[in-house]
């Protein structure tokens, strides 16, 4: 019942809202950064290539890796009945360092790579209750180990998705779960509207930044310079649009929402 529902709710959209995607890249034009001959083979075969590594829009690489989670939850489900499982987390918590996420092209590598998030996730499940006390001693430590970690990448890391960036964010997830529970409903008012579209805002977010993109070269000769606010406002703008896009379809779609773009 799990997979099947996976399937209809995660898999189904994915196909649908990739459609736009597959068909610009094998018919009208191609997708930069492909590997040598991906566009000497025929246009099925791109096609299931494109859907298998998530590589035809950027973020889509999550979905491909998130259906191996998937796919191994008998055995996570299996693991985590067990009493020595756990006791292997803190050795799993160093893999990201090694282990760099897989990017656009191969998602079992991802897998690996976010194996000790998951886990971690399934641990605070687990041991609810001692996982808040911890997380309420320790979460100004989090909160500073997140800010050393961003600084560092700032600093050193070459290029995006460092391990700085990934340790960072494990300890900055801990964090929100503690800000969440501290909020209580406040946190749920706040953030309820996204978290209900979240997988119809994931699925469109890319089509309209792109679009965005486009637009401003097109109209405006090219992208404007980086700044930090301007970052900031665009993100937002990003978000609320998503929103706005997401909840439209919804109306139009009713019910065959959820099988189309996943909410």
């Amino acid at each position: 019942n799990y997979l099947w529902k996976k399937i209809r709710y995660v898999v189904l959209p994915y196909v649908v809202v990739s459609i736009p995607a597959l068909v610009l890249f094998t018919v009208v034009m191609q997708r930069p950064g492909m590997p040598d001959g991906f566009y000497d083979k025929g246009v099925l075969e791109q096609m299931a290539f494109f859907l298998v590594t998530g590589s035809h829009l950027a973020p889509f690489w999550f979905i491909p890796t998130i259906i191996v989670f998937y796919l191994a939850s008998p055995l996570l489900y299996w693991l985590d009945r067990q009493p020595w499982f756990y006791r292997l987390l803190p050795v799993l918590l160093i893999i990201p360092i090694f282990v760099s996420r897989g990017g656009h092209l191969n998602p079992l590598q991802s897998f690996v790579h976010f194996l000790p998030v998951w886990v971690l996730g399934m641990a605070c499940s687990r041991y609810q209750d001692a996982a808040t006390l911890w997380l309420k001693r320790l979460f100004w430590v989090l909160v500073a180990f997140a800010v050393i970690m961003f600084a560092l990448e700032m600093q050193f890391a070459e290029g995006s998705h460092s391990w700085y960036s990934s340790v960072s964010k494990i300890a900055l997830t801990l964090v929100f779960f503690e800000m969440f529970r501290r909020w209580g409903e406040g946190g749920s008012t706040l953030f309820g509207l996204a978290a209900s579209l979240s997988f119809g805002l994931f699925f469109l977010h890319s089509y309209l930044i792109s679009a965005g993109k486009l637009a401003l070269e097109r109209l405006g000769g090219g992208l404007p310079t980086g700044s930090l606010w301007g970052y900031l406002s665009v993100s937002l703008l990003a978000v609320l649009v998503s929103i706005g896009v997401v909840a439209l379809v919804r109306r139009i779609l009713g019910s065959m929402c959820r099988l189309l773009i996943g909410v």
